[in-house]
């Protein structure tokens, strides 16, 4: 039995229980004409709300002395910020690291659904695509899935076994396709 050198190699899956939002995804979100105009669009309209509430914090601490608009002001921020990265705040991540964990509204019950950008020569066209990458447990057997590092591997997607979330954790290479056993 296969211990600290245990490897796996991924499949990319396809998402086929997608919500109607996410559909779009799951089939490849082209980024060409309309649609890369209307992704940009929602991207620009995201980051000047965001600055626009990050801009009432000043404004209201200059014309108000009352804590609890200040408080009000601050809350309304914090909210905006956080509804604006749960919502696109991956889809921003990807052009850097070319895959990142879909946002909460194309997720399904078990949070495994990657978006990855996808462009040539490795793929015909630009395009974001929902997906799924799973592989077979070397150790016991399991479905490894991809999925957030968590805590201990922070900013990383990691290849987790569905029977030993804890201890069968895996690298995860999207170009690859394989990953080493984590310690």
């Amino acid at each position: 039995m296969p211990g600290r050198d245990a490897r796996v190699t991924y499949i990319c899956e396809d998402v086929e229980d997608a919500s109607w939002l996410a559909r779009s995804f799951a089939q490849g979100f082209q980024l060409a004409g309309w649609r890369r105009l209307a992704l940009r669009s929602a991207f620009i309209l995201g980051i000047l709300t965001v600055a626009l509430m990050a801009l009432l914090i000043p404004l209201t601490v200059v014309t108000t002395r009352s804590p609890g608009d200040i408080a009000n002001a601050v809350f309304s921020a914090v909210v905006f910020g956080y509804a604006f990265w749960s919502t696109l705040g991956t889809l921003l991540m990807l052009h850097r690291w070319r895959i990142a964990l879909a946002p909460w509204w194309m997720q399904s019950v078990d949070d495994d659904r990657l978006v990855e950008w996808r462009c040539p020569p490795r793929h015909a066209d630009k395009s974001i695509k929902a997906v799924r990458y799973a592989a077979r447990c070397p150790l016991c057997g399991g479905k490894v899935v991809a999925c957030s590092g968590g805590m201990r591997h922070s900013w990383r997607i990691v290849g987790r076994c569905e029977e030993a979330p804890a201890a069968h954790v895996f690298a995860f290479d999207h170009v690859l396709r394989e990953g080493n056993r984590l310690l």
